[in-house]
């Protein structure tokens, strides 16, 4: 049998699925374009060009899909085929094929009815995010006897087209031939994702017909790779001017003037007196633990001895908020300080490197820096981010074996992973180099196991006993640092990536973002509460104004330090929608350019929003969503030659007067 004669005998084996999929995916394209004929114009770029652009991204996602069905014909054995098995497998996989593609289509037309636009990065949070996705989907449509239904249809189509589907089965070439088929296939469907992007539908007129000219299953593919969306395409937008004036307003009003008269530069200086106290920083990122768990706010349970000790000891920000609901987006704003624009955290984004990071102000002070966490950092890409950014890496990975004593599949005991802390650190001290370590723990964390004997509650101990782990383990952390050399001038950071939970009534709402944040150093610190409404993004400035570093700034978030400041921006986020909180009012922005302002956990009418709010809510988000040009990284070197953190005195300019808010026009924003 020749090489055409194999592929013709593989084409006709696949030729039912092949023509499966392009119908069905003509059909959804067909469908989605008619039901928005009011919406497109009498261009012929509107009614035509999408399909012939579809047809090609229809193949170049049809041939990944060939390359997994090939592989069954590729290992089944000359002997088997057209035989009882050889059937059984094909007229099945048929079934499922149907039966999936018609969901894949069902599932597009809902998806465009609620957001005009094929499957993108909400679908991808529809598929990562189960748990609170389903329900709504479960509550919003009839899915139940919907795919009963398409089930019925998959049975019911393969059995009438079960002779187009046998006719494929024989004859079967040798499997040198199917190898090659088989290599052919995959190396075109390698080059055709290579060579393909959105870009081809670009020229189109209008952005409907660039949504019709693509594919679902492509689109979700890429947005699952690209995790990010588009700001400007699903949120409401203002001119971009005005969104960077607004912004750098909100950012200036209380720090040095900008450096730059470049709308779309925030880097200005920050300045202290005298020269930075040179402290050692440990900053803990501690997994799900919600400010309820500890006594301090009010947990009877006893859970977080440790924790509360600490906070009665050190500098308690009391009404600290995470920004978003996973460790990725916890650990973007404590790195970045930037708010959580829409689609997925920073971390995972690509072109994440060399970025302007709380790590890269004491990287350019000759601090070692590292990022040191329990699990394996590949997971939610972390070692990529803080390595591109320039932290050495520390995770299960790299641990010698006989310092890891427990382990579950999230990773290390916290216990372990803290004996790891003290190690580098040590190392750090012997080299006479200051250190920045910035840990993540895992322990709170499902399935809530931890070594035998730590606390009173056996393993697995549920969320309870997870927690009280966690806080013995920090306790234990403190103890065994307190013997060594470092200790008198090293800075505790306790602070929580995200709460175990937000559900509630009230969708963003800032209570189910609670978190602690405890500043421990003794005999550096003194006991205080700073009862300011906060987030994440403030504890990168707050540190670096405790230490009293003078550096050049890119930072969204803002000094809590400084007894005086006014109410200052507070940013939370759920996937799809973020929110700024300020003067009690939680603006939301969600997707379809849909806007919504609370107040008291009450949807504010159009009559009692506050427009000003809704505009700076905007403008900062709107702003924020072009963090590759605006975090980038720079040297934090003053003008006057004088390095960042205080290697020189550096002199806060002589009281200057704060701004006052500047005058804005009512804006015309429209909430819902």
């Amino acid at each position: 049998m020749t090489f055409a004669q194999s592929v013709g005998a593989f084409f006709r084996r696949l030729k039912p699925f092949i023509l499966l999929f392009l119908l069905t995916q003509f059909l959804v394209r067909l469908a989605l374009t008619l039901v928005s004929a009011k919406d497109l114009s009498f261009h012929p770029a509107d009614w035509l060009v999408p399909f012939f652009t579809g047809f090609w991204f229809d193949i170049v996602t049809l041939l990944p899909i060939l390359v997994v069905f090939l592989l069954f014909p590729l290992l089944l054995p000359v002997s088997w085929a057209g035989k009882r098995f050889d059937r059984a497998v094909g007229l099945s996989g048929f079934a499922i094929f149907l039966f999936l593609m018609v969901v894949q289509g069902v599932s597009e037309y809902f998806f465009w009815d609620e957001f005009t636009t094929r499957f993108n990065f909400i679908a991808v949070d529809y598929l990562v995010y189960t748990q609170e996705v389903i329900q709504n989907i479960m509550e919003s449509y009839p899915v139940v006897p919907l795919l009963a239904g398409i089930g019925l249809l998959a049975v019911g189509g393969a059995y009438l087209l079960r002779r187009q589907v046998k006719a494929g089965f024989a004859p079967h070439p040798p499997f040198m031939k199917r190898l090659a088929v088989f290599a052919t296939i995959t190396g075109m469907a390698a080059a055709g994702v290579l060579v393909t992007s959105d870009s081809i539908t670009r020229p189109m007129p209008s952005a409907i017909a660039r949504e019709l000219g693509g594919n679902g299953l492509y689109g979700l593919v890429s947005a699952f790779f690209s995790n990010e969306i588009d700001f400007a395409n699903f949120y409401r937008t203002i001119p971009e001017k005005q969104a960077a004036e607004r912004t750098r307003d909100l950012l200036a009003e209380d720090h040095e003037p900008f450096e730059s008269t470049d709308l779309n530069d925030i880097t200005r200086d920050i300045r202290a007196e005298g020269p930075m106290l040179r402290k050692n920083v440990i900053l803990v990122g501690m997994e799900s633990m919600s400010a309820e768990f500890m006594g301090t706010f009010g947990n009877p349970k006893r859970l977080t001895p440790n924790l509360d000790r600490l906070a009665s000891e050190g500098l308690l920000f009391t009404e600290m908020r995470a920004t978003g609901t996973r460790t990725v987006r916890g650990l973007e704003a404590i790195a970045l300080s930037v708010p959580p624009t829409p689609g997925q955290s920073i971390l995972r984004r690509p072109g994440n490197d060399n970025l302007f990071t709380i790590g890269s102000v004491f990287q350019d002070s000759g601090y070692d820096t590292r990022f040191l966490y329990g699990g394996y950092g590949y997971f939610d890409n972390m070692n990529a981010f803080f390595s591109g950014n320039g932290f050495g890496i520390v995770d299960r990975a790299t641990m010698a074996a006989g310092d890891v004593h427990f382990a579950n599949a999230w990773g290390v005991s916290d216990e372990d992973l803290y004996d790891e802390v003290i190690r580098q650190a040590d190392s750090s001290a012997k080299a006479g180099k200051n250190f920045f370590s910035f840990v993540m723990n895992t322990s709170n964390h499902r399935p809530f196991t931890y070594p035998a004997g730590a606390i009173d509650i056996p393993s697995p101990g549920g969320r309870d006993g997870a927690v009280k782990y966690s806080d013995y383990a920090i306790g234990e952390l403190v103890k065994k640092a307190s013997a060594k050399p470092w200790f008198r001038d090293t800075v505790f950071v306790f602070v929580a990536d995200h709460t175990a939970s937000v559900a509630g009534k009230v969708e963003l709402d800032m209570n189910k973002y609670h978190i602690p944040c405890i500043i421990w150093s003794q005999g550096f610190v003194e006991p205080r509460r700073i009862n300011r409404l906060a987030s994440q993004v403030d504890i990168a400035p707050s540190l670096l104004a405790l230490l009293q570093a003078s550096y050049r700034s890119r930072f969204f978030g803002d000094d809590l330090i400084e007894a005086d400041e006014p109410e200052r921006p507070v940013y939370i986020s759920n996937y799809q929608k973020v929110a700024m909180i300020m003067h009690g009012r939680t603006t939301i922005l969600e997707p379809k350019k849909q806007i919504v302002q609370m107040k008291g956990g009450e949807v504010q009418p159009e009559s009692a929003v506050d427009h000003n709010a809704v505009e700076d809510t905007v403008a900062v988000y709107q702003y924020a969503s072009h963090w590759r040009d605006i975090s980038r990284r720079i040297p934090s070197v003053l003008d006057n030659g004088t390095l960042a953190l205080g290697r020189f005195s550096v002199h806060r300019l002589p009281d200057p007067k704060r701004r006052a808010p500047p005058s804005r026009a009512t804006p015309t924003i429209p909430v819902r």
